[in-house]
């Protein structure tokens, strides 16, 4: 039986003759050469002359070469190596690769994961926390305006006396937010006689609106007996200024603050100095010099 050449029943078609492939002058010799028409001038079919290589039967139908099928036959992803972008599987194969991290060796070291992963979540919001307080937060700043008597004013002993005093505070709370002062308290030296304390005060529950100005009443009470002074260092010194109306008392404090900003409580402390006129007459000093 004879085999006629196959004839295209488009060839002489003027679509098909427009659309024919017309070579070009501008392709160089060392330049890619343009595809050849799938059809002979007479019309017959000319085989592809595609790069794919031809398959023995015994190999199966795979393709050689991976493409949009997928890896080779008989190949793993982990030998094919991880797929192109552009093929769009590639967390496909990090997940098949990869497996399930999270639940991987059982429960133990699952729950071992779990605990590692909230712990170091907490550390890092802790850590954030701390570092917005000390980087944006300001304390508030406190400022002796005054010392008066108190009501209680002096108060003599045989061996020593108690002196009540009040000191004018001003706050000012730079803040947006506001500043709970739960506690306030105060220790009193006396210059010379560090060692010891001259007296203190406690104030609790004060609170300051943000971005305000303040001002609060201190109580301060000085209490001096001779226990404190065996060397007479801090008698001798209030005989020598309390007899001149023109020398005033000096004393050294410190105020141990604990502020409450944001649910977070900080203690800060303020050492500072303050004079003000003796309120005791040197005779009333000399008796109790006398007495000790």
């Amino acid at each position: 039986m004879s085999h006629d050449r196959y004839a295209d029943p488009y060839a002489g078609s003027a679509a098909y003759q427009s659309h024919q492939y017309q070579p070009s002058h501008s392709y160089a010799d060392n330049e890619l050469q343009p595809p050849e028409p799938p059809y002979t001038e007479s019309g017959g079919y000319q085989a592809s002359s595609s790069t794919e290589k031809m398959v023995d039967a015994s190999m199966g139908t795979e393709r050689l070469h991976k493409g949009r099928q997928g890896p080779q036959q008989g190949r793993s992803w982990a030998e094919a190596g991880p797929p192109p972008r552009s093929t769009g599987i590639l967390r496909m194969w990090r997940k098949g690769e990869r497996g399930k991290q999270w639940s991987r060796g059982g429960g133990a070291r699952t729950f071992l994961r779990f605990c590692c992963c909230s712990t170091t979540l907490i550390i890092i919001l802790l850590v954030s926390i701390i570092l917005a307080i000390l980087l944006y937060v300001r304390p508030p700043n406190l400022k002796l305006n005054s010392i008066n008597i108190g009501s209680s004013g002096v108060t003599l002993a045989s061996n020593g006396f108690s002196l009540s005093l009040t000191l004018g505070i001003s706050v000012a709370n730079p803040n947006w937010f506001n500043v709970d002062f739960k506690e306030v308290s105060a220790t009193v030296r006396y210059p010379g006689n560090n060692t010891n304390s001259f007296g203190g005060g406690t104030l609790y529950n004060l609170d300051f609106q943000g971005y305000t100005d303040s001002t609060f009443d201190f109580p301060l009470t000085l209490n001096y007996s001779t226990s404190i002074d065996p060397n007479r260092v801090i008698l001798d010194d209030l005989i020598s200024k309390c007899g001149s109306s023109s020398n005033q008392i000096t004393i050294d404090y410190n105020l141990y603050l604990k502020l409450k900003i944001l649910g977070v409580t900080i203690s800060p402390t303020i050492s500072s100095d303050a004079s003000f006129a003796c309120p005791i007459s040197a005779s009333d000093i000399e008796s109790i010099a006398g007495n000790s």
